[in-house]
């Protein structure tokens, strides 16, 4: 019997739907199917190889037994089960929480397999911090390892290649727009920032991304050999207040990091993902359509369109003209694209231009913004010139998933 079990006798009676999946460095315990704890066990293997890398340790072998993670249906039960060890979770804990003691992470929620992946990294590496690095096993809600787990969090998974700690193009969670809000609302007292538990944790995110930011690399230094522990160094908040200075000057500093670091997409309607290298899976769910803009609208764009392999779906781009404000669309069908639309005198604009899909190969769009025109080609040939000034560029998806692949804009 493990020390684990021990102190918490629930995990000696799993109820029957709980699947129970052991890999080489973790116990799974998940109200789910058997592929969702497969595939869980495998990104946890995967990151922690990463978290490794980023530590520059890994934690010693546990003789009771593998640190375990435990998803469970909904937070009555996450509650409960957390509670059945003897602990009170702290007011405002949800989601996500690390026993030390058990070395055990509970979580519950997640919408989407993106979501649920981003607790399980998230857990994950506060377990690895606090094994790998004993230290600041006392910080262990503090906003030095919450903000590096929130960090490391956000990440890229197209089934093969994992990636951790990236600025996706979109997400369904705009953790930038609301660091942001809260760092400008008006009852915002900047002295917050040095508490040693920060209570907002889009805040502990931003500040640890705005201190390993590459572009600084003395601050960067600074913050790895102190908050990482690389020297056996131990960051805490006093001293992280004295590397950075005043309050005030922190704060303005942290929102014009935000203004130069937004996510390029923001979520309209339906789920995206950003799964690396340029490819995001749009799916509307159920919904119209799934449709994400751009904050910035680009003067070029290229993508390219694929739906999914039923065809069922409908991936496009809409813009929206300045002067009216209506939409146009580009909409990739099985036997063509359809440019449709409304002209300035009010007039309905279609157009199809004859091009299959059904070999399952992606169609690759370019737009291109000048002087009021806007030029639409397919594969490389001009298939559009419209006299149009665009104010906004989305893209789209209509009844049913796609993927829009080697996305670039500027």
């Amino acid at each position: 019997m493990t020390l684990s079990a021990l102190l918490c006798p629930f995990l000696l009676a799993l109820p029957a739907e709980d699947v129970v999946h052991t890999t080489r460095h973790y116990r799974l315990v998940v109200d789910g199917t058997p592929e969702e704890a497969e595939q869980a066990g495998v990104v946890l293997e995967l990151a922690r190889e990463q978290l490794k890398k980023i530590f520059r340790a890994e934690p010693p072998r546990n003789r009771d037994g593998l640190p375990t993670v435990r998803f469970l249906q909904d937070r009555e039960t996450w509650l409960a089960c957390i509670r059945a060890c003897g602990v009170e979770p702290p007011a405002g804990a949800d989601l996500v929480h690390y026993l030390p003691e058990q070395d055990i992470v509970f979580i519950h929620g997640g919408e989407s397999a993106y979501a649920r992946r981003a607790l399980l990294l998230h857990g994950a590496t506060q377990q690895f911090h606090c094994k790998a690095k004993p230290k600041n096993r006392d910080l262990v809600r503090t906003w030095l390892t919450m903000g590096l787990a929130d960090h490391l969090s956000m990440h890229t998974w197209d089934g093969k290649v994992l990636t951790l700690g990236v600025l996706p193009t979109v997400c369904d969670d705009d953790i930038f727009g609301r660091a942001r809000d809260v760092l400008t609302a008006a009852d915002f007292d900047p002295r917050a920032l040095f508490v040693d538990g920060i209570a907002q944790p889009e805040i502990c995110m931003v500040l640890v991304r705005y201190l390993l930011d590459e572009t600084k690399p003395s601050r960067r230094k600074k913050f790895t050999k102190l908050g990482l522990g690389y020297t056996g160094s131990k960051l805490h908040p006093e001293t992280y207040a004295r590397m950075l200075g005043a309050p005030e000057k922190l704060s303005g500093e942290l929102i014009e990091w935000i203004d130069d670091h937004q996510l390029t997409l923001q979520t309209l309607s339906g789920l995206w993902e950003d799964r690396g290298h340029g490819g995001l899976l749009a799916d509307a769910l159920g919904g119209a359509r799934a449709r994400a803009q751009f904050k910035s609208t680009p003067v070029q764009l290229s993508v390219a369109l694929r739906p999914d392999e039923s065809l069922g779906a409908t991936p496009g781009l809409t813009f929206t003209e300045a002067a009216t404000g209506n939409e146009w669309s580009l909409l990739l069908l099985p036997e063509e694209l359809l440019v449709i639309g409304v002209l300035a005198e009010g007039r309905p604009y279609e157009r199809a231009i004859p091009h299959s899909t059904r070999d399952g190969r992606s169609v690759r769009i370019d737009l291109k913004r000048e002087g009021g025109e806007l030029t639409i080609l397919a594969n490389r040939e001009e298939i559009e010139r419209l006299e149009l000034d665009i104010t906004s560029i989305s893209l789209v998806v209509q009844g049913g998933s796609a993927l829009f692949e080697g996305l670039h804009w500027r």
